[in-house]
């Protein structure tokens, strides 16, 4: 279940509470068609990995959330472990590389098809 986030204070608490797993989290706007594209792709990942936190962020609704990890365009999806970002995607791109940047930071496995996630890719 990807989980919305309605505060500052509240996604502070899920890190915090996240401690070394991996937190995938997806900034949104709710008009984006390409956001709409990307979100049943998270959804069905978080269903498969009970060790990965996913959660979502509105843009409109929380600027400051989206400045703190500077978020420029959307959809974004940034990958936090121990609390630091370890990796972005920003804008339009293919949902398959959501799943290979998750196997990289999740427990180090797809070595090879991790080294493809980390291109950050701009529609």
């Amino acid at each position: 279940m990807v989980r919305q986030i309605n505060s500052k204070r509240e996604l502070d608490q899920e890190l915090q509470k996240a401690g070394n797993k991996l937190v995938v989290l997806e900034f949104f706007k709710s008009r984006s068609p390409e956001s709409k594209r990307i979100f049943p792709k998270l959804e069905e990942e978080s269903s498969k990995r009970p060790n990965v936190i996913f959660l979502k962020v509105n843009v409109d609704m929380l600027t400051d959330v989206a400045a703190m990890y500077n978020v420029q365009e959307t959809p974004a999806v940034v990958y936090i472990k121990n609390g630091r970002m370890v990796h972005s995607l920003m804008g339009k791109h293919d949902p398959s590389v959501l799943k290979l940047a998750i196997d990289q930071y999740e427990g180090g496995r797809g070595e090879q098809a991790a080294r493809t996630a980390t291109t950050v890719s701009r529609g």
